[in-house]
């Protein structure tokens, strides 16, 4: 018996559809926490990037600070960064900068200029655990992530407003990671249709659950390139909060290796 050509087509595009629905469920599957880790690195990764960044710092009385911030990043490679931020408001912290630049295969470097001093000052290991100019940030966490430091480990999947995600653990394993962090462990939330980490949850040395990270109004730059408008700090034992409001992003511009020298630090512009 012949079976007329619009209904094998129907029962050839079902076929298609339940068998990508399997797919997709198997893949679901077969991710481990390493591997959502690895789509976090490689996805949303651009070739250079400049924004501003107004920062707000909320006390335990509800005092408000705010800064503004430029902030220009460029890849050096396909696992390392160099980024460069200077203050630029209010006149307390304007001119005050930091430059990052990072290693596989050795410490990062990172300097503070603090302009009041007139002096460049390096960021050891021993100072990641600081925090960044008053915020909930610390100097480790504006270090992008080395997935070699840590054990991922997939929990399973939850709803960050109304977005599924998965749900990894990271906990540090490295000698060296072990002896210069300041977290036992963190829970990253990352969303599974873009894989954008949109809240972290974080544990002290001591085991204690003290701060989380979120991240708001996720807009796409280009394919594959997404980035919140908008991230929230709150540090429960410091009873402190710290918010970014990003504008004028920009990416693959062709940034100039020149904005990422230690000479620039001093520069005022």
């Amino acid at each position: 018996m012949k079976i007329p050509l619009i209904i094998l087509t129907i029962l050839m595009v079902t076929a298609f559809l339940v068998m990508g629905a399997s797919m997709d469920r198997l893949d679901a599957q077969e991710l481990t926490g390493r591997q959502i880790m690895e789509r976090v690195e490689v996805q949303n990764d651009s070739e250079d990037e400049t924004s501003t960044i107004m920062m707000t710092l909320i006390n335990r009385r509800g005092k408000k600070r705010v800064r503004e911030i430029r902030n220009w990043g460029k890849k050096i490679d396909e696992r390392n960064d160099k980024r460069f931020s200077r203050f630029i408001s209010p006149s307390d912290v304007k001119g005050t900068s930091v430059l990052t630049i990072e290693h596989t295969d050795a410490d990062d470097d990172q300097w503070l200029y603090l302009p009041a001093l007139r002096k460049v000052r390096r960021i050891s290991s021993s100072d990641k655990t600081d925090h960044f100019m008053g915020s909930d940030f610390t100097f480790e966490d504006i270090q992008s992530e080395d997935l070699e430091h840590f054990e991922y480990r997939l929990l399973g999947s939850e709803t960050v407003d109304g977005e599924d995600c998965y749900v990894v653990e990271a906990i540090p394993v490295t000698e060296k990671k072990l002896k210069e962090t300041g977290y036992d462990k963190r829970q990253l939330w990352v969303r599974k249709d873009n894989f954008v980490t949109v809240q972290t949850k974080f544990w002290n040395r001591k085991g204690e659950y003290f701060k989380i990270l979120k991240a708001y109004d996720l807009e796409q730059l280009a394919q594959g390139i997404w980035r919140p408008k908008r991230v929230e700090v709150e540090d429960f034992k410091a009873k402190h909060k710290t918010i970014l409001e990003f504008s004028e992003r920009v990416i693959n511009a062709g940034l100039s290796d020149d904005v990422f020298t230690k000479r620039n630090l001093k520069t005022r512009r």
